[in-house]
């Protein structure tokens, strides 16, 4: 065998052991586009044009197991577009943590708010964020430190606001808590004292210690020829003697052509004793059927001073009646009484302060304004 002839086999040997041995391209997947070695045997790089083309084009966010590859972050990579586009939208907006909508491509934002970045792809747009043009003083507010015992009737349960108790001897009281407060509706027409309560036995229970409770009251149906008594009342036993312990009443007297405030004195709830204030009552052209009303009691050597004062604004209170009774009250409430059965008021709040001297301003709160632009 000739030396050239020797060499060409050799030569087609090694081409055929090149074509049956598998490439090592020396990259396996990792982040930053896979680690690994450079492949052997190339110079430059490899053209685009000479990749396959992959006809299916899936739209698919999952890995493999094994084997994954720069096909499925393609896959992966159309379907997070297709998720943001077409149908679809770029957000999802909730309003108080309930979805609105998740097709939305445009948020248009207007006004001044505040922008809280809460992590985890969420932003939380609130309130109006701005500094505002002015500052008001409101009654109606909630004060910004309430006393455990503040009530501004707003979780509308329907029925008996949460840590109140129901006072109704003979069935006719309806009570509900809803959007507009709390509503009171006598419904018998017995003319007794109904209403809630809640224990009072420990506020300024110290001598020389007192306490104010404010309410704002509204009729909802004037009862015409009737009568109808509502506002606040305290009571010396309930809990032990529901049918049998005194009550004393302070509220807005309205119907009959008559309206006005009164005190009214009980020896049980359905035995009027004594109104030892009454004052003169305007017709019906010079109505009030709204009142801010408030009770401060004074503790001083076993003695309970009353001071029963009223207000048309919660501003400006004038003190319309002082009086002493020798209990200690047990419970505060609210209460309605009509020989209607149509009787029917709202309390916006029930407030408490452990101040019991006079104050210009009930309990409430400074209030932004912003002008219109």
């Amino acid at each position: 065998m000739t030396y050239e002839r020797q060499f060409f086999i050799y030569l087609e040997n090694l081409k055929r052991r090149i074509y049956a041995q598998p490439l090592n391209l020396g990259g396996v997947s990792s982040s930053g586009g896979g680690v690994g070695g450079p492949p052997g045997g190339f110079l430059g790089l490899l053209p685009q044009s000479k990749i396959t083309f992959d006809k299916l084009e899936a739209a698919i966010n999952t890995i493999p197991d094994s084997g994954a590859s720069l096909l499925d972050n393609l896959n992966r990579i159309r379907h997070n577009i297709a998720s943001i586009s077409g149908v679809g939208g770029a957000f999802t907006v909730q309003e108080d943590d309930v979805e609105i909508s998740d097709v939305v491509t445009v948020l248009n934002f207007e006004g001044s708010l505040d922008v809280t970045d809460e992590g985890a792809g969420k932003v939380t747009v609130s309130g109006s964020g701005s500094t505002p043009d002015f500052t008001y003083w409101s009654p109606l507010a909630p004060p910004l430190s309430p006393s455990a015992y503040d009530d501004e009737f707003d979780d509308e349960s329907g029925g008996v606001p949460s840590g109140w108790t129901e006072f109704d001897n003979d069935g006719e009281l309806t009570v509900i808590e809803d959007e507009r407060g709390l509503i009171l509706q006598d419904t018998g027409g017995a003319y007794d004292v109904t209403g809630i309560v809640r224990n009072c036995s420990t506020w300024g229970s110290g001598d020389g210690d007192g306490y104010t409770i404010y309410v704002k009251a509204s009729i909802l149906k004037a009862p015409g020829d009737k009568n109808i008594d509502f506002g606040i009342f305290f009571a010396e036993d309930i809990d032990s003697n529901p049918t049998t312990c005194d009550i004393t009443t302070f509220g807005i007297l309205a119907g009959n052509n008559t309206y006005g405030l009164r005190v009214m004195e009980f020896t049980d709830y359905d035995s009027h004793d004594s109104t030892p204030w009454n004052p003169s009552q305007p017709a019906i052209g010079g109505a009030v059927l709204e009142y801010w009303l408030r009770v401060r009691c004074h503790t001083l050597s076993s003695t309970y001073s009353y001071h029963f004062e009223f207000s048309n604004d919660g501003i400006t209170w004038v003190g319309g009646y002082s009086m002493t009774r020798a209990f200690a009250p047990q419970e505060f409430g609210l209460f309605i009484r009509g020989n209607d059965t149509n009787a029917e008021a709202v309390f916006s709040f029930f407030r408490v302060s452990t101040d019991n001297e006079p104050t210009d301003y009930l309990k409430g709160d400074r209030i932004n304004g912003y002008r219109a632009t």
